[in-house]
């Protein structure tokens, strides 16, 4: 791989870091101090029916009120109840108190209907109708590749069993926010998002107004998780505002936050799989169900998405159900299906090794896909593959080697159960948007003492920014300190940068970044000729200069050729197509291709046998980059990802009450997730694997998801150290005491 300048290197400061760490990068909520109204909102407490009634009067008539909106005149209202906790009507007032005694002062009724809560209700036949979907309460999808009858048949051994998850909120740092205000009919609109563009869109449909007519912002925003694409919060804030004729805030509170807002879905899987006795896979016969939620966001078809992609297998049978439940709304959580999609087929992978008295590692390193294949469905090349790979190294960082053991068989000298378990996968993310349709755009502006400004057309919720301002800097030739962010997240200044979702930001927005460079160099080449006395075409730039290609000595700054730029330049960009940029193996340039991430995670733990605690020993993350291009970000998102897989695998739970689908948990104290208390920084390691992605900028792809997906090792460490299986996530004290027969 060759060696850059700034792509990769280490020191690079964060280019926000100094606004960040003093205060002074601005989130939805810090404008207009002390000038806004604040809203709250009245939730539904059945979680299926109609509103009968809703007087408002009286919480109209409080001092302090200055509005009051619902269903009648607030198009991201409803009086169709689908979910317990659905926002049904909002006040504004001049604090937070009095808006919040509005809110009781509402007096509302119900047409109650009846409500769908458990998933397998759902599903049976002649079941009430959720209301989410309006002929059925599932949706059914299959895919097939082979002979699995045949597969079995060849099989000496076959594993067969059934893995739960449940469900969880994102629990983003900050919550929902949108602070609106009017001038005139043009709405000004701040907006905590990962996807300001979609959010504008959104805002200004449901409103009924010109895009144009829309300037939304959003600068700092703390944490989405993929909880913040759409932006019914700032339709309620615009609702409001216009009414008073003020800006008002709507910041959920956490409790509004953990009723209404997305969340993961819960889900099983019953997963079926052949082998011979060396351990080759002949066959799976898979089954994946997803409880959608009261706002039917399917996901089920992505869960078979690793077993398929990670695990060489000629004979397949994968379906996916996805159910519409009444119960709380799901969306995308870092990663969509594919972290308990990883859960799912790690676990049952690590069954076949237990029915074969087989190492589970050796077992997947033996059965990986290699980068000499296609995918077993799609039929297309990667443009970097390198998961076997992973899996060995994650083995060979935490000492797999030497602290493998059988089930159930080491015990530590204070009479905790030790154990070790991995969990991998091809990831469906860090893909170039393009495949989804996703076009975006970036632009950049040369100054006249030739230096530039980067402005991306998305949020802070990461670090890509700064690799958008590393790409830019490599391509133009730039130091790092002389490439500085402009605006960001603005919508009325900044090209579509897309979503900060499927780990897309650094391949997809990072490749329009660097044609930006590449078309602001062209025309400044044009100048620089003049200055050299040569031809556009015969000039590089590097070095923090441009020089002749031929003959670099003669060569001028960019101070210098910027002295002489008649006007600021400014570059455009967009994202290039997912084909191979370069030849791969017998794939020509152009060849159609699957760019995507990966993981292998290890981990070593100590099961108290008494508690049920359960304490991270040592935990690797294995990350494919393709190329790390900020590398900071970089290990800090592969960090920041092992923190989140020991919330899914041991904390994260929303408690549901089934008879009424009430949340019983809605708060930090009761819905709880790890805290700097719990997580021994000193005990992760965050590897960065680097792949060469033919497709993505610089050879990078997108890590955001991947880093977050294999917690299925924790399961895998559990019976390591016990024996006993836990099929399901969280696996909490009593989980793990039920399991070892205490419970």
């Amino acid at each position: 791989m060759a060696t850059y300048a700034v792509i990769g290197q280490s020191g690079l400061k964060d280019k926000t870091v100094v606004a960040k760490m003093t205060g002074r990068l601005d989130f939805a909520g810090d404008n207009f101090p002390g000038k806004k109204l604040i809203a709250r909102t009245l939730l539904a407490t059945i979680a299926r029916g109609k509103i009968a009634t809703l007087d408002t009067s009286a919480a109209s008539a409080l001092a302090g009120v200055k509005a009051v909106t619902t269903y009648q005149d607030c198009p991201a209202l409803s009086d169709t109840i689908l979910f317990w906790g659905q926002e049904i009507a909002a006040v504004a007032a001049v604090d937070e108190d009095t808006a919040n005694r509005a809110i009781e002062l509402i007096k509302v009724t119900y047409t109650p209907g009846t409500a769908v809560i458990d998933m397998d209700d759902a599903m049976k036949a002649g079941a009430t109708l959720s209301g989410v979907w309006a002929q059925s309460n599932t949706q059914i999808s299959e895919i097939t590749r082979g002979d699995i009858n045949a597969g079995f048949a060849a099989s000496d051994v076959i594993v067969q069993d059934t893995i739960n998850c449940e469900r969880w909120q994102h629990f983003e740092i900050e919550e929902r926010t949108a602070l609106a205000y009017w001038i005139g009919d043009t709405l000004y609109l701040w907006t905590s998002s990962q996807n300001p563009y979609a959010q504008r869109a959104q805002v200004a449909g449901q409103l009924g107004i010109p895009q144009n007519k829309v300037h939304l912002f959003t600068h700092g925003s703390g944490a989405g998780h993929g909880d913040k694409h759409s932006c019914p919060y700032g339709t309620i804030a615009a609702v409001l505002a216009k009414k008073t004729g003020m800006p008002v805030l709507y910041q959920l509170s956490r409790r509004e936050h953990m009723l209404t807002a997305d969340r993961q879905h819960s889900g099983r899987a019953d997963v079926k799989i052949g082998v011979k006795n060396d351990g080759t896979f002949m066959a799976m016969d898979c089954t994946f169900y997803g409880d959608d939620g009261g706002n039917g966001s399917a996901w089920a078809g992505g869960l078979s998405y690793l077993i398929r992609a990670t695990w060489k297998c000629p004979n397949g049978h994968f379906k996916h159900v996805d159910v519409a439940t009444n119960t709380s709304p799901t969306g995308a959580f870092r990663c969509v299906a594919d972290n308990p999609g990883n859960l799912f087929q790690n676990q049952v992978i690590d069954m076949v090794a237990a029915k074969l008295n087989m190492d589970p590692l050796a077992l997947k390193l033996k059965n990986a896909v290699t980068p000499d294949l296609v995918h077993q469905d799609t039929k297309q090349p990667y443009a970097s593959l390198a998961i076997k790979d992973m899996i060995q190294k994650a083995g060979d960082t935490i000492g797999w080697s030497s602290k493998w053991h059988a089930p159930g068989t080491k015990t530590l000298a204070d009479g905790r159960l030790h154990g070790i378990g991995l969990a991998a996968g091809v990831d469906s993310h860090g893909t170039n948007a393009m495949a989804w349709g996703m076009m975006t755009g970036g632009t950049i502006i040369i100054t006249g003492d030739g230096k530039a400004f980067v402005n991306p057309g998305q949020s802070h919720c990461a670090g890509s920014i700064n690799s958008m301002c590393a790409i830019v800097a490599e391509t133009l030739g730039m130091s790092w300190e002389d490439v500085q962010l402009g605006d960001w997240g603005n919508t009325s200044v900044c090209l579509d940068g897309g979503m900060e979702g499927g780990s897309t930001r650094v391949i997809t927005e990072g490749a329009a970044f660097q044609m930006a460079a590449q078309d602001a160099l062209s025309q400044v080449f044009t100048y620089a000729a003049t200055l050299l006395k040569t031809t556009a075409d015969k000039l590089s730039a590097g070095g923090g200069k441009i020089f002749e290609t031929a003959n670099p000595s003669n060569s001028k700054t960019w101070a210098e050729v910027g002295a002489v730029l008649p006007t600021p330049i400014a570059g455009r960009g967009y994202t290039w197509p997912v084909t191979l940029r370069r030849q791969v193996l017998n794939w020509p340039v152009g060849t159609p291709c699957l760019t995507q991430g990966a993981e292998a995670t290890a981990v070593e733990i100590a099961v108290d046998q008494d508690t049920g605690e359960i304490e991270i020993l040592s935990m690797v993350n294995v990350i494919d980059a393709g190329r790390a291009v900020h590398l900071s970000s970089t290990k800090k998102q592969i960090n920041g990802g092992m923190e989140i897989q020991i919330g899914q695998a041991l904390y994260y739970y929303q408690v549901l009450e089934k008879a009424t689908g009430v949340t019983l948990n809605p708060c930090f104290i009761d819905h709880k997730m790890p805290t700097s208390l719990d997580i021994y920084q000193d005990r992760l390691t965050p590897v960065i694997y680097e792949s060469d992605d033919a497709n993505g900028p610089y050879g990078a792809h997108g890590i955001g998801e991947p880093c977050v997906n294999a917690y299925g090792c924790l399961n895998a460490a559990f019976y390591n150290a016990t024996g006993k299986w836990v099929k399901e996530s969280p696996i909490t004290p009593w989980k793990a005491l039920a399991a070892l027969g205490k419970a």
